[in-house]
């Protein structure tokens, strides 16, 4: 991170902004969400979300916890616009027979709590933009960005064990600390960790966003081992995929910050692995290093294209898309549940073409 940055931060205990000082509502963030959706796709899916109150468990934890740690979550909330994952989620507890409100509150459990994730991501990755927007350590000071994650969580843990039971709450815990050891374990990667150490690791940090709701669901209602499975892996395989995108787009869109942080990601792996030795040459060269020249960049931007970056990552998303679409449509019959999912698969993947078209 820019030092001047840091210091600039540091000083102000965030940006001391007007901006940063108006209170935000779940009103206000609905319409600064409304006003960011430009995707036909994003737009039925988030219509689809206020449809089926998926936001319940989220306007729930917000009325317990204190009212300073309620706006860097509100205003991380504002920037997240898809909800593809809690409605396929939702689509699942259907297909169970869990009930209603219990589905309802588990599926939303999982938006608020990737919300969370977004905020300690970017503190422990120092990562000063997120989705168009300063990230909310930036935005409101450091520390009041952890203590409103540290809040949040709580509130979502209270909320699980009271609502929903002592079960669910307890794999929710087991999988949110096997998530935060997973960005410990990311900074040991090297060039030389087997690319399924790297998938493996996306599984392990993403476990509250697809095992727990899945679990949670079979603490509820008989679940057979085979439906359970197949449901976890439907959420593992769309999850990778969509981390795959981020980390693209990182690249794609000249960020790097996982290049400048120093850490090795599944993309940067495979252009690793299709270069030659000059070309290892130029990527340590510029790997843990934040003040790059324009020669690092043209370099990049043509290993990106030696290394057939993206024809390779579009063949391994395929199939884990092609794959998740089978293993959901087999338990989810309900056809407006499958929309659900089908739309949050089309819109990934325009995401993906969108990408590649503005970088040619």
């Amino acid at each position: 991170m820019d030092n001047k940055l840091n210091n600039k931060i540091d000083a102000a205990g965030g940006w001391q902004n007007q901006e940063a000082k108006d209170s935000l509502t779940p009103e206000k963030v609905d319409q600064l969400i409304q006003k960011k959706i430009n995707d036909d796709h994003a737009r039925f899916l988030y219509e689809s979300f206020k449809k089926e109150k998926l936001d319940t468990f989220s306007n729930e934890v917000m009325e317990t916890i204190p009212s300073n740690s309620r706006e860097p979550i509100y205003y991380t909330q504002s920037g997240y616009i898809f909800k593809g994952l809690s409605l396929s989620l939702f689509g699942l507890g259907k297909a169970l027979n869990v009930d209603p409100e219990q589905a309802r509150r588990i599926a939303g459990s999982v938006d608020f709590l990737f919300n969370l994730s977004l905020i300690f991501d970017d503190i422990k990755d120092a990562d000063t933009v997120r989705d168009g927007q300063a990230a909310a350590w930036v935005k409101y000071g450091r520390t009041e960005a952890e203590e409103a994650f540290q809040s949040g969580y709580n509130g979502a843990l209270e909320n699980i064990r009271l609502r929903i039971g002592e079960e669910p709450a307890e794999i929710l815990k087991k999988d949110v600390a096997d998530a935060v050891r997973s960005l410990d374990k990311q900074k040991e990667f090297t060039f030389d960790t087997p690319m399924e150490d790297l998938f493996k690791d996306w599984d392990q940090r993403s476990l509250h966003l697809y095992d727990f709701p899945l679990r949670a669901y079979a603490a509820l209602v008989p679940v057979t081992p085979e439906k359970l499975q197949a449901g976890i892996e439907s959420m593992r395989l769309i999850n990778a995929a969509g981390q795959f995108y981020n980390d693209l787009r990182d690249i794609y869109t000249k960020r790097f910050s996982d290049f400048k942080n120093g850490y090795v990601t599944v993309p940067e792996k495979i252009m690793w692995d299709n270069s030659t030795d000059k070309e290892r040459e130029i990527i340590l060269a510029i790997m843990g290093k934040s003040d790059w020249g324009e020669d690092a960049i043209k370099n990049l931007d043509m290993l990106i294209k030696t290394t057939s970056l993206y024809s390779k990552s579009i063949d391994i998303m395929d199939e884990y898309l092609k794959s998740a679409e089978n293993l959901y449509n087999g338990l989810v019959s309900e056809k407006e549940c499958q929309s659900w999912f089908n739309e949050y698969i089309t819109y990934i993947k325009n995401k993906l073409t969108i990408l590649r078209a503005a970088t040619l």
